[in-house]
């Protein structure tokens, strides 16, 4: 039996994804993804790519996995039960001469602030620590290598150098047995509502990009792979997997319910721009059609589950995710046709810019 006839009348990348649940049923999940291009000088919405960019399906980290912060999450979630925002971008300070300066980030009801520093160290005479003025920052990227976290170098538990699993790339963590020690640096992005107080201060991890699979906050919503598990469940995840693991936008940037488009976007000091403003595309909804070999037919509609703002390359991605059961796999669809209502192929690409 060949593969199933796929029909996109949307102007957009379309990509029907043949995966299984948390219980190992099959799903085919239909993903759209527009892609515009971010001109804070344009009067009316964004406006398309020409060429608009197929789903990353792997992923991509700044450096080396399991070294490095995630830049892009694997695209192929099989669902996700909020919308993730995520900012990819620089702090840029507003203008020159500063040791510091705040960045925000607000999408419709959500919105979260970080305070940006320039290079510190703790000097330490004995126990008491103090920490050095900041120095001159003009631009830093918001990555997490930069926030709190990372290792403790001066301090080895049985298993290796104590670190801080919520943030295992960052800097500035201290076990609370580990010696003081002067020149130790301190992380150049804060929460501006929970600022370092001292040597073992453990703030909160502030930043704006997808979080590694790996990390405590998605971790903890893995499941628990015990004996158990091993003996009468795998290779099922666990009974207590949680499908909020799929939700990898930073804490304070995820949105139930699911934006719809059209919320406002400010953003203050994170691009060559002081402030850059801009409303979300207005999209109707993906509507999915499956018909299956056996003559049934579903509608599924689509919803938003991805907005990634990207101000260094200026390109805002929104990704929708629709999915539906299936009895046993890509062999039970004959044909997928997706739709925008009012959006078709033909009578829209004379608007589209590359």
């Amino acid at each position: 039996m060949s593969h199933p006839v796929i029909k996109n009348e949307t102007p957009f990348f379309h990509q029907a994804l043949f995966v299984n649940d948390e219980d190992m049923r099959p799903l085919v999940v239909n993903v759209v993804k527009a892609t515009f291009r971010i001109q804070p000088e344009a009067v009316g919405p964004l406006i398309p790519l020409t060429e608009q960019p197929p789903l990353n399906l792997e992923g991509e980290y700044f450096q080396d996995p399991g070294i490095s912060s995630c830049l892009y999450e694997p695209e192929c979630s099989p669902r996700k039960l909020a919308t993730d925002v995520v900012l990819i971008a620089d702090a840029v300070a507003p203008r020159a001469g500063l040791t510091q300066f705040d960045v925000s980030v607000q999408v419709g009801h959500l919105s979260k602030s970080a305070r940006i520093f320039g290079d510190r160290v703790w000097v330490c005479d004995g126990k008491r620590c103090s920490i050095s003025s900041p120095s001159v920052i003009e631009r830093i990227p918001l990555v997490y290598e930069n926030a709190f976290g990372g290792e403790d170098s001066h301090y080895e538990t049985e298993y290796g150098q104590a670190f801080d699993s919520r943030n295992p790339v960052g800097k500035g963590f201290h076990h609370k047995d580990s010696p003081s020690v002067s020149g130790s640096v301190l992380p150049n992005i804060e929460d501006p509502a929970s600022l370092i107080e001292g040597y073992f201060s453990v703030p909160p991890v502030t930043g704006f990009g997808f979080i590694s699979p790996n990390w405590q906050s998605r971790i903890d919503l893995a499941g628990t792979y015990d004996e158990e598990w091993d003996e009468n469940r795998k290779p099922l995840l666990p009974n207590d997997f949680n499908v909020q693991f799929y939700n990898a936008a930073s804490p304070g940037l995820i949105s139930s319910p699911y934006l719809v488009g059209g919320e406002r976007v400010v953003i203050n000091n994170a691009s060559d721009i002081p402030q850059l403003s801009f409303q979300l595309p207005i999209l109707p909804r993906p509507l999915i059609h499956t018909v299956l070999n056996n003559g049934k037919e579903s509608y599924v509609e689509a919803v938003l589950d991805t907005v990634i703002i990207n101000t260094k390359t200026m390109l805002l991605n929104v990704i929708y995710r629709g999915r539906e059961t299936l009895s046993r796999g890509p062999l039970d669809v004959s044909d997928i046709k997706v739709s925008m209502e009012g959006m078709g192929v033909s009578s829209h690409l004379h608007s589209v810019a590359s």
